[in-house]
């Protein structure tokens, strides 16, 4: 099991909350979620945690730092939605970070622009 798999779940549940609030007729489905690590010595574990959950799909340079992509080989599941893809960030260089945290949670939706459209004059959720 992923060591951050709980506090993942619990933000996830938020987010899809307030999605389902905020635009209750968009049907959009859970893509992939970024986790930031504080060290580099933390990147290389999870790395290697993340491998022997997954495989490595890509290792690219992003803004000064590593960015590696995992496909885990068993979906987490939550509120019926299934993730299966984990973005790992390496810290960016010179960054002080105290821990490592979720950076972000990225859903898909089937159109949009008329997402965009229809909801463009609505605070940013």
């Amino acid at each position: 099991m992923l060591p951050f798999t709980d506090e993942l779940n619990q933000k996830i549940k938020r987010a899809l909350d307030k999605i389902s609030e905020s635009y209750p007729d968009i049907k959009f489905e859970l893509d992939h979620a970024g986790y930031e690590a504080a060290t580099k010595d933390i990147f290389n574990d999870l790395s290697e945690t993340l491998k022997k959950e997954g495989s490595l799909i890509s290792s690219i340079p992003h803004s000064g730092r590593t960015l590696a992509i995992f496909r885990l080989n068993n979906t987490i599941e939550i509120e019926g939605h299934k993730l299966d893809r984990i973005e790992l960030f390496e810290p960016k260089p010179g960054s002080k970070i105290d821990k490592s945290f979720w950076e972000h949670i990225a859903f898909k939706v089937e159109d949009f622009d008329s997402v965009v459209d229809k909801y463009k004059n609505t605070p940013n959720e």
